[in-house]
């Protein structure tokens, strides 16, 4: 204290010029700020913004559930995001899912991860479209008619909204028919086509019967309709007997013991 009280009467005594005593006192005048100094040292934090989860959820669902097309989501809920280090990458995972498969409304599970480490789960309640291509019909199409590109045409639907599964339009409709009759615009399901029958019910069949080397050959009438490659029942025209046979064309059947 006597050291400094002598350098204040040193420097009032005109001994030390004005800016030197004024660089010399900031150290002692200016007070350190401490809380400036913790804002400095402590680490940025960051929060997940409610699009960046939606965009990242969307491609989890995607992966989890193995979904062709376009999916688009939204929350219906109000989204709190955890506190997250803003320099550490994280990630979104899907744990579970309705167990009839992703609709138009769907609660869903799902957890957060940051530097592999688990921030938490959360459930919530998504809106979800799923638009693909698939099959419509083009103009009006007659039952039992063989379909094609004249008659159908692609177009991009919600696949959701619809109450049964469309025909994709990665089917090729060539070895397809009409099960009944369709009208324009109309999206095609599984149970609006069949594959192309090559025998119908009620049609003159000739049966070849095989064994090793023998052939023989007879005459029967289709009891059931089938496409090529299918199994039908034929009954012999002689005996009445029905036998099962596997059409060959449009006009045979083969028998084999």
């Amino acid at each position: 204290m006597k050291a400094l009280l002598s350098f204040f009467l040193f420097a009032a005594s005109g001994a030390l010029p004005a800016s030197d005593l004024a660089t010399i006192l900031a150290p002692l005048t200016t007070a350190p700020n401490k809380e400036v100094a913790a804002t400095a040292s402590a680490p940025v934090r960051t929060r997940i913004s409610e699009a960046d989860l939606t965009v990242a959820l969307r491609a989890a669902l995607k992966a989890h559930l193995s979904l062709e097309g376009d999916l688009r989501i939204s929350l219906t809920q109000p989204w709190t995001s955890p506190s997250l280090p803003s320099n550490i990458a994280w990630e979104v995972s899907v744990l579970q899912t309705p167990s009839t498969g992703l609709s138009s409304t769907s609660l869903i599970r799902f957890r957060v991860d940051c530097a592999g480490s688990k921030v938490g789960e959360w459930q919530t309640v998504v809106r979800a479209q799923l638009f693909r291509q698939v099959w419509a019909a083009a103009k009006q199409v007659d039952q039992h008619q063989p379909l094609s590109l004249f008659l159908c045409q692609k177009v991009n639907v919600d696949v959701l909204r619809e109450k049964q599964a469309p025909v994709p339009a990665e089917i090729d409709l060539a070895t397809y028919q009409a099960n009944h009759s369709l009208t324009p615009d109309q999206i095609l399901t599984w149970r609006d086509i069949s594959t192309v029958q090559a025998i119908r019910k009620g049609q003159a069949v000739e049966v070849i019967a095989s064994e090793g080397a023998m052939n023989i050959t007879m005459k029967g009438t289709a009891i059931t309709s089938g496409s090529v490659g299918e199994d039908i029942i034929v009954r012999n025209l002689d005996s009445r007997r029905d036998v099962s046979a596997r059409v060959m064309d449009s006009s045979k059947a083969r028998v084999n013991f």
